[in-house]
């Protein structure tokens, strides 16, 4: 892992490619997929649609309709200003990540306010899974082995949910999941120079047939 200085020679990378190292991929989160599945924007909507609808019924047959409905909708004004305030989220934190997969590793780089690029090298991916929704969308978490920690904190929302023990950082809110996870396996069955079972259904777990030392570190 390495901070980044906000000066890229590639766009998503920290420096330029050492010799033999080709980009296969780069994309970055749909901010839709981010404002639904991290900052539950359809929660949000509903819980207002909720309270509004127990203000109405708080009114209604105690006061006038008009009454009644007014008071309903006096939650609308909050509502737009919470979505207005999650898609802003949602489309800083797409516009300001950026994902690459190399033949020779993944590099996420992320943060709205200090830019960080966390470098994963395919020798220390213990597997790769992917979650697709039914629309395609969907993650890609990283299992990394070897002693290389993270912090759950400082990757959010580029971690894999509830993982707190051990966080896995991930590929997240991405419009076409699948195909993504189709070229990350191919790549990696390509290093590895061994065949890597995929299968493109909604809980695909991408295994490695190798594994870093004991004690390895994820190189800058």
């Amino acid at each position: 892992m390495n901070d980044y200085d906000g000066i890229e020679t590639i766009r998503g990378l920290p420096g330029a490619l050492p010799e033999g190292e080709e980009i296969l991929w780069q994309g970055t989160p749909d901010w839709r997929v981010v404002l639904r599945r991290v900052f539950r924007s359809r929660f949000v909507v509903g819980w207002f649609t909720f309270f509004g609808v127990m203000l109405f019924l708080n009114k209604y047959g105690a006061a006038p309709m008009g009454e009644a409905v007014a008071s309903g909708f006096a939650v609308l004004p909050a509502l737009l200003l919470a979505l207005a305030v999650l898609t802003l989220l949602a489309w800083a934190t797409a516009v300001t990540t950026a994902y690459t997969i190399t033949n020779k590793r993944v590099v996420l780089r992320f943060g709205i306010a200090l830019s960080m690029t966390i470098n994963v090298p395919f020798a220390l991916i213990g597997s790769a899974s992917l979650r697709q929704h039914p629309n395609g969308s969907g993650d890609i978490p990283l299992n990394v082995i070897g002693d290389e920690t993270f912090s759950y904190v400082m990757l959010w929302p580029h971690v894999r949910p509830g993982e707190f023990k051990r966080p896995q950082p991930m590929l997240r809110g991405l419009a076409d999941a699948g195909a993504v996870a189709g070229i990350l396996a191919s790549a990696m069955a390509d290093y590895h120079d061994q065949p890597v079972e995929y299968l493109a259904d909604d809980r695909t777990t991408i295994n490695t047939p190798t594994r870093a030392p004991h004690g390895t570190a994820l190189p800058a």
